[in-house]
């Protein structure tokens, strides 16, 4: 059973995560020379902006929910952490990092669950040339690393779509039954992927 694998999948410790922000961010602890502290404000913000940028590409609206799943697993990894072997020790106190790293996120989950990509050169140039081709080309392999390249793991969209699905195949087994509800199915559809979009903020 699909759901199944998909509960599966997010239990495991592989897909865990947990609120990173919670407690990270006190009043002095960054560093005096970075962009500030990561807060809900800040997160909130990049979600919004990467849906305008597929938005504006014409891209799956899908692609953000997966980015931010590689973002927020990647934040609660005690590894990403580590000074040493990745250079993020600071990433929650400095936004101009964490735009990178988002950034990044979605250029790796276009590339692996698009047919297009959006080009380094493009986010370079929508960072207003803040990050290098160079900076996002490395970005993506410490994200990668850190993951484990484990990049296929389920989304609040992952599961409305399978259920929705589950729905159609029941009501395939009665022609008049789906002729009946089918402007209901489609307003539950657009109204729980909606929710789904929504939720990514949280």
């Amino acid at each position: 059973d699909r759901i199944q694998i998909l509960l599966s999948q997010e239990n495991s410790s592989s897909y865990a995560v947990r609120n990173y922000l919670q407690g990270r961010c006190r009043p002095g602890q960054h560093n005096p020379s970075s962009s500030g502290p990561v807060d809900d404000t800040c997160r909130l913000k990049m979600v919004d902006w990467l849906y305008a940028i597929v938005d504006t590409c014409q891209l799956r609206r899908s692609a953000v929910p997966i980015a931010m799943t590689y973002v927020d697993r990647l934040l609660s990894n005690p590894r990403t952490y580590d000074q040493r072997s990745t250079g993020l020790a600071n990433i929650l106190h400095d936004r101009n990092m964490y735009q990178l790293i988002v950034m990044t996120c979605l250029y790796t989950a276009v590339k692996l669950h698009e047919q297009q990509i959006i080009s380094p050169e493009l986010l370079s140039r929508l960072s207003l040339g803040r990050y290098s081709i160079q900076d996002i080309e490395a970005a993506e392999l410490t994200v990668l690393t850190l993951l484990g390249w484990k990049v296929s793991g389920p989304t609040a969209l992952d599961f409305v779509d399978h259920i929705l699905a589950m729905n159609d195949d029941d009501d395939a087994s009665s022609l008049s039954s789906m002729d009946e509800s089918s402007a209901s199915r489609d307003t539950i559809a657009i109204l729980a992927r909606m929710q789904a979009e929504l939720s990514v903020a949280d």
